[in-house]
């Protein structure tokens, strides 16, 4: 028995359930208010038979470890370790991982003594330029001292030599992006500038953001990528911000590292900052993990907030979806879109100022702009449409060319597909017929190969054994094949994180793959369990189809598609038998979820039809 399977043995659902929810029994399981989204009625089940749970209204499910992942909001690896520690299973240590712990380590603390080094010279006399600027922005002390804000005097090694006397050396404050070498030369990486903390959630600094005070360009500069920050899965502010953010139930998302502070210092405590970057994938989850609702405060400026809401609607496709109830963007009632997470756009009016200059002239209007946010892809569309230059012939195809695209790619439920297209249709005149065939997925001349068709073409194996394969593990070894004999395309990080393999050591491997995501290099193996070694060692070595480039990305959608069809069939079998074990009283809650889970299944094999066409096509 491996260490996962010792955990469950020793540790019954009941018992570590029962620590978060208050549990009533319901027949012969239990049931409890669910935890994972706000409800009166209890809707949330436990079978201790089967050590799982599962929630009849949102779709949450799964066993001990999957509950508190989800309930902490941590990976697998820390729930192991956490529910090991309370069961007295001893974990094999991985040592590799250990180093690269105290490694980081050192990172974090060579950050926060250079914290030290910037707020110490704020309040020197060479920070008197700066301490002006932030006089004359009325950025009051006390946030100043929360946010972490300093001065990065104007020398070229003042930093360097400071915190080679506290022990740091020159590879450490290189690693940390504090310091840049070149022509044999060690020198600070920030001078001459106010410098602001990048925080993680647990209040560690990662890096930081600097700005100019004279002409020097850039205006704004980030720390570079470590092995401590990547601005694309950073948001400025979010150790400030994440209790509210949970309490309020909603994320605000703004470009500047000043526009965020101001929103503090007049209290407005959900607010957090992209670092001047497109919102990304890991930053949507990053808020959808904290609340259901994302809404994006952006300059007033239509060509930026255009490319800006295009790039976040594409982050907003590319996070693992799931079954929830959200208003119809077209106000027609209820669909099920299956987002993690609503994302929204606040219309700041031309000439309103930005976010910064907003909030401290008209707090209440602010306050009234989030309120009224709208949707993202209905921003997006009536900013395209009111932007058309109808004087020129070609209006209507430059609309068309826009739009149509994210439709395509914008994961909506299917009904909510269509009325979009009629009212592109509505507005360039253009019959929905033929806008509908204008979609790659439609424009196709032959039908693409079914599901079963799709696997046999896709498994990435040689000719398959005599030995009987259980096609779902069939699917999780032809996924990990891919994944490890190529590098992960890191927009598709989150949904492997979000996906329930069959296999524990499939766990395991997947999770070594979404951190080496974006860095074009092979998932660090050292340190697995014997199973998962042993599987990773397998699929790693074995012999593949030649796979171009191109047909990288959508093959690994299309097996993570195929896992999530798996899951939904299991959940299906699960909640049919748990309809079972349910008093009277519940049945109807299960009835019900039952019908979502059909239509995911119809949504999934739609999608593996698709995928399978556009994998194809890559070849």
């Amino acid at each position: 028995m491996d260490s996962v399977e010792e955990v469950k043995a020793r540790l019954g659902i009941e018992e570590v359930v029962g620590q978060y929810v208050e549990l009533k029994r319901s027949g012969s399981g239990l049931r409890g208010l669910c935890p994972f989204h706000q409800e009166k009625t209890p809707s949330f089940y436990i079978s201790p038979s089967r050590g799982t749970y599962h929630c009849f209204g949102c779709g949450e499910g799964g066993d001990i470890f999957s509950f508190l992942q989800a309930y902490e909001k941590i990976d697998f690896r820390e729930a192991l370790r956490r529910l090991a520690d309370r069961a007295g299973v001893e974990l094999v240590d991985d040592r590799a991982r250990i180093q690269q712990a105290e490694e980081n380590q050192r990172l974090y603390q060579a950050n926060a003594a250079a914290l030290e080094h910037f707020r110490d010279a704020l309040v020197s006399s060479q920070g008197r330029r700066a301490a002006r600027y932030l006089d004359e922005r009325r950025i009051s002390e006390s946030v100043r001292q929360a946010f972490g804000i300093g001065y990065a005097i104007d020398s070229r090694r003042a930093l360097h030599q400071e915190l080679g006397t506290r022990g740091f050396t020159d590879e450490e404050l290189l690693a940390a992006g504090l310091v840049m070498s070149g022509d044999g030369d060690i020198r600070d990486r920030f001078h001459g500038r106010v410098v602001f903390a990048i925080r993680d959630l647990r209040g560690r600094v990662t890096g930081f953001g600097g700005r100019s005070l004279g002409d020097a360009e850039p205006k704004y500069l980030n720390s570079p990528q470590t092995d401590i920050f990547d601005k694309s899965r950073t948001l400025f502010g979010i150790d400030l911000a994440q209790e509210a953010i949970r309490t309020e139930r909603l994320a605000v998302v703004v470009e500047g590292y000043v526009d965020a502070i101001r929103a503090h210092q007049c209290g407005f405590k959900n607010v957090v900052a992209s670092l001047g970057t497109a919102i990304t994938v890991p930053q949507l989850q990053i808020c959808s993990r904290l609340a259901p609702v994302v809404v994006l405060a952006l300059d007033p400026d239509t060509a930026g907030q255009e490319a800006t809401v295009r790039a976040a609607l594409s982050a907003l496709a590319g996070l693992p979806r799931r079954q929830r109830q959200l208003p119809d963007s077209l106000g027609r009632g209820m669909v099920d879109v299956g987002l993690t997470v609503d994302l929204r756009v606040a219309r700041i009016p031309p000439g309103a100022g930005d976010p910064d200059e907003l909030i401290e002239r008209d707090p209440q209007e602010w306050r009234r702009l989030i309120e009224q946010s709208v949707p993202a892809f209905q921003f997006y569309f009536d900013t395209v449409v009111a932007s058309a230059d109808r004087s020129q012939d070609a209006w209507r195809q430059q609309i068309i060319d826009r739009i149509l695209p994210v439709i395509q790619d914008f994961p909506f439920a299917v009904g909510t597909q269509a009325a979009w297209i009629e009212r592109l249709a509505d507005v360039t005149g253009i019959q929905p017929r033929l806008l509908q065939n204008r979609l790659p997925t439609t424009a196709a001349p032959t039908r693409p190969p079914g599901r079963r068709g799709a696997r046999r073409q896709m498994a990435a194996a040689p000719a398959p054994s005599p030995k009987r394969v259980d096609p779902r593990q069939e699917a999780e070894d032809a996924l990990l094949r891919i994944l490890l004999q190529h590098p992960c395309p890191p927009e598709l990080a989150p949904a492997l994180g979000e996906l329930r393999p069959a296999r524990p050591e499939v766990r395991e491997i997947l999770a070594r793959v979404g951190e080496a995501a974006g860095s074009d290099r092979r998932p660090h193996l050292d340190g697995l369990g014997p199973a998962a070694a042993e599987l990773a060692r397998r699929l790693a070595t074995s012999p593949s189809q030649d796979m171009p480039d191109s047909r990288v990305e959508p093959a690994v959608r299309l097996h993570i598609a195929m896992m999530r069809l798996w899951a939904v069939k299991q959940r299906m079998t699960e909640e049919q038998q748990l309809l079972a074990e349910l008093g009277p009283e519940d049945r109807e809650n299960g009835r019900r979820s039952l019908g979502l889970l059909y239509a995911e299944r119809a949504d999934l094999e739609v999608q593996i039809d698709e995928l399978n066409h556009k994998v194809i096509a890559a070849v």
